[in-house]
């Protein structure tokens, strides 16, 4: 009993020590192009009134990763992920720790901790590749598709939930106690580590609301034109070869692929308050293709009105080439965050056509 009570812990330790590539505090990646797999964000939603990124205690969170492809046609179908949640620190500087390890550490009792994991199904996302398994004060989340698990916050809680992750494209996602970061994938073509808090609402001040994404609207060419996002089956069904048959892309913007100009507008009526301020909302953009010229947005609360910023997408030589004579289907992302972990993503489609 003592050797799988050892195994247990280390595994429940090296989760806990995981050194997280890509945190779900909202840390935006540098690069604006998607040259890899990325994660461009996490969406925390309050189960029954998605609007409220901070959920109460009684209330269930759930968080939802943006993954983004350099392909533009690619989709989450082929992602497996496994998710560790536990109690945040209270106090932390750097890699944050589990708060049940940290109360063990100063004294409490490993043995309770691990007798109540002990008594329950070990996790194994391999067999059940969506399956919720509770070790003692933690759990533990395989799933498969969209990056996407529900984290309860029991009525006595008393702090906010730690949720760390590895998100596993074409392999399968386990812990590991020999790995650096806890976690492994078999076999993936290739992988990210996620971690991240999920705060809970305890006062009235702690309230916040997930960005408006449709007070957001996008503009192309010049003079610009609205740009509008294309609905889900003309989505699915784009491609290099789709953008030539107008037909199925003639819902889709297109463009010969000289300079053009993108212009991002934010109704500034939408903000939340903060302290008698509108709050300040940073856009970041993402290309699967071309280069643009601004890759932030800010709308500070001393931003002149209206809120809009313009700046440009463009072709390197390089790409230019690349294309020659073909088609080429291009996706963009406009991800907006307010500095409290609320966040937002939108996409907007496009078809570069040089015959």
């Amino acid at each position: 009993m003592k050797r799988l009570h050892d195994n247990l812990y280390c595994q429940l330790l090296a989760a806990a020590l995981a050194f997280a590539a890509v945190g779900f505090e909202n840390d935006l990646p540098r690069a604006s192009n998607i040259e890899n797999l990325r994660v461009l964000g996490g969406l925390v939603q309050v189960v029954g009134d998605e609007a409220r990124s901070r959920p109460k205690p009684g209330e269930k969170a759930r968080l939802s990763w943006s993954m983004a492809y350099p392909d533009a046609d690619a989709d989450d179908s082929h992602l497996a992920s496994v998710f560790f949640t536990c109690t945040a620190p209270q106090q932390f500087s750097g890699v944050p720790l589990c708060q049940e390890l940290i109360d063990i550490a100063k004294g409490g009792s490993i043995s309770a901790v691990l007798d109540a994991a002990m008594n329950e199904e070990q996790p194994d996302c391999e067999k059940n590749p969506d399956r919720t398994y509770k070790l003692g004060p933690f759990t533990v989340v395989c799933v498969t598709g969209t990056p996407r698990l529900d984290v309860p916050i029991p009525k006595d809680s008393k702090g906010n939930k730690l949720v760390r992750g590895i998100i596993c494209q074409n392999g399968t996602p386990h812990f590991d106690a020999q790995n650096p970061t806890g976690m492994s994938c078999d076999g993936a073509d290739e992988f990210i580590s996620v971690y991240g808090t999920v705060p809970v609402q305890y006062e009235e001040a702690d309230a916040n609301l997930n960005p408006n994404i449709d007070a957001a609207s996008m503009q192309f060419h010049d003079p610009p034109v609205p740009w509008l996002p294309v609905a889900e089956d003309v989505a699915a069904e784009l491609n290099d070869e789709t953008c030539l048959d107008e037909a199925k892309a003639k819902h889709v913007m297109h463009t010969d692929g000289h300079e053009e100009q993108i212009t991002l507008r934010y109704e500034a009526e939408q903000r939340e308050e903060r302290n008698g301020k509108p709050e300040t909302l940073q856009f970041a953009v993402y290309t699967t293709f071309g280069k643009v010229s601004q890759r932030f947005v800010i709308f500070s609360p001393t931003t002149e009105l209206p809120l809009k910023r313009s700046f440009k997408w463009e072709l390197n030589e390089d790409e230019r080439k690349e294309l020659n004579d073909k088609s080429k289907h291009v996706r963009f992302f406009f991800v907006v965050t307010d500095g409290r972990g609320g966040y937002a993503l939108t996409t907007r489609d496009l078809c570069v056509n040089r015959r």
